[in-house]
């Protein structure tokens, strides 16, 4: 049944937009299939928002009223368990609340087929293996490196790996 009555509400929402027209767009129309067609689509793209918040906000209002109940009946066991550790009295498991909070499980919030698209905000810059290399490099004072040629230089003062063997102590007179 109330399906029927928001089909016939939608009807005569279109009926009444329609003649509710200018004069010069209800003419126009006849002229240009295309604009009648956006004037249509916008129309139908209007009333389908409409009916979508409705549904939301129905939703939304019943979750609300049960999500309110939920978080009350916490504040209460919170006040009264509080209340006892001030008497010096036993907690015990009445005293909490046992059940999980209720999930919200209606439709999504429609978008607005008329609000301005917003762009989103532009990317954090995170910086590559080359632009690591030139730091290194920069803080080092030494030349840059390409990412090909990552590897250390054999005459690298700052690398222990490719520093030379060290050389084999001088026997002294005595032969030790």
């Amino acid at each position: 049944m109330r399906l029927h009555s928001i089909r016939n509400r939608c009807g005569c929402l279109v009926a009444a937009s329609l003649l509710s027209l200018p004069q010069g767009v209800a003419a126009e129309p006849a002229e240009n299939p295309k604009a009648s067609m956006r004037v249509a689509q916008s129309i139908f793209a209007a009333i389908e928002y409409n009916r979508k918040v409705a549904e939301y906000n129905a939703a939304r209002q019943q979750y609300d009223a049960e999500a309110d109940a939920y978080w009350s009946s916490v504040a209460d066991q919170r006040r009264s368990r509080n209340g006892k550790r001030r008497g010096n009295q036993d907690l015990r498991i009445d005293d909490y609340v046992l059940t999980q909070p209720p999930v919200y499980a209606g439709p999504p919030r429609p978008i607005d087929p008329y609000a301005p698209m917003e762009e989103p905000p532009p990317r954090k810059y995170v910086p590559v293996v080359a632009d690591l290399l030139e730091a290194a490099a920069r803080e080092l004072r030494r030349p840059s490196m390409s990412a090909a040629s990552a590897r250390p230089t054999p005459n690298c003062r700052s690398c222990a790996t490719a520093r030379p063997a060290p050389t084999p102590p001088v026997p002294n007179r005595l032969g030790r």
